[in-house]
């Protein structure tokens, strides 16, 4: 795909600008940090391609960092470096303890 800016010619690589959804539910104990004028869950986020969970986290839910926190990405543990896809659910746990 090409374009022009500011006169000159521009190409634009595909995927590096591709936008994906990826739906995010956050569990009780976390409700609070719900983006303003959300509501309810699950909710879908739309973000650029090769967007990182943590990114996800700190940018467009702004979910405190140290809040220690169980994270899922389609059922499995999720890494905070692991780039998300385009229909990726993101699940945030409160972890519990017991004794």
């Amino acid at each position: 795909m090409e374009t022009f800016f500011h006169g000159k010619q521009v190409a634009f690589c595909g995927e590096k600008f591709k936008m994906i959804s990826v739906t995010v539910k956050i569990h009780y104990g976390f409700k609070k940090f719900l983006p303003p004028g959300m509501t309810g869950d699950p909710f879908v986020v739309s973000l650029e391609n090769r967007t990182t969970l943590a990114q996800l986290l700190e940018n467009k839910i702004r979910f405190p960092g140290e809040i220690p926190t169980l994270i899922l990405i389609n059922g499995l543990h999720a890494d905070k470096k692991q780039r998300l896809k385009d229909g990726d659910r993101i699940s945030i746990f409160s972890p519990i303890a017991g004794g």
